[in-house]
């Protein structure tokens, strides 16, 4: 039923495991001199926030009003801007869950494997009334997931951002 949904999401996190195989496991877990987030720490932070998720698939939801418009487009504006930052709440920032890249690489996809089961015959077009996004409002549960897909695209970004920034520093 949600076939391309949920190739969208294993399309996503093959990509994100991909780009996470290349960074070496000792500079994964520097703290940047600007104070960001480590990669392990981006890192243990996706599996909160798609934890969280993949949690929602549970409930029944409502159905969505027929002049409901969809928040696809501003999911996709938050995930792509770099220059809005926003401050995680508390219960999403990292803890330290995952504080291996090898743990990511087992745990991001086997997380992701279960997401695509829960919305595998679910109705994603209902929307989620139990859990608001902390900025956005509510979303159908089709919306969550491509949130979760936008969010990790923002967050592969911010790595690349680490990255650039522990390669320039002297």
């Amino acid at each position: 039923m949600n076939e391309q949904t949920i190739s969208q999401l294993n399309e996503n996190t093959q990509a994100l495991i991909d780009f996470v195989i290349s960074i070496d496991n000792e500079k994964a877990l520097i703290t940047p001199p600007s104070g960001k987030w480590s990669i392990i720490q981006i890192c243990d932070h996706l599996m909160s926030v798609d934890f969280g998720i993949f949690s929602l698939m549970s409930l029944e939801g409502a159905q969505a009003d027929q002049d409901r418009e969809s928040k696809k487009a501003v999911i996709n504006e938050v995930g792509i801007n770099r220059d809005k930052k926003y401050t995680s709440p508390p219960p999403l920032e990292p803890k330290g869950k995952t504080d291996t890249l090898e743990k990511f690489k087992t745990k991001f996809p086997s997380l992701r494997s279960k997401m695509c089961a829960a919305i595998a015959d679910k109705d994603i077009s209902r929307v989620c009334d139990k859990f608001s996004h902390f900025v956005l409002g509510e979303f159908t549960f089709e919306e969550w997931i491509y949130f979760s897909i936008q969010h990790t695209n923002r967050h592969k970004l911010q790595m690349e951002e680490v990255l650039s920034e522990l390669s320039h520093q002297g």
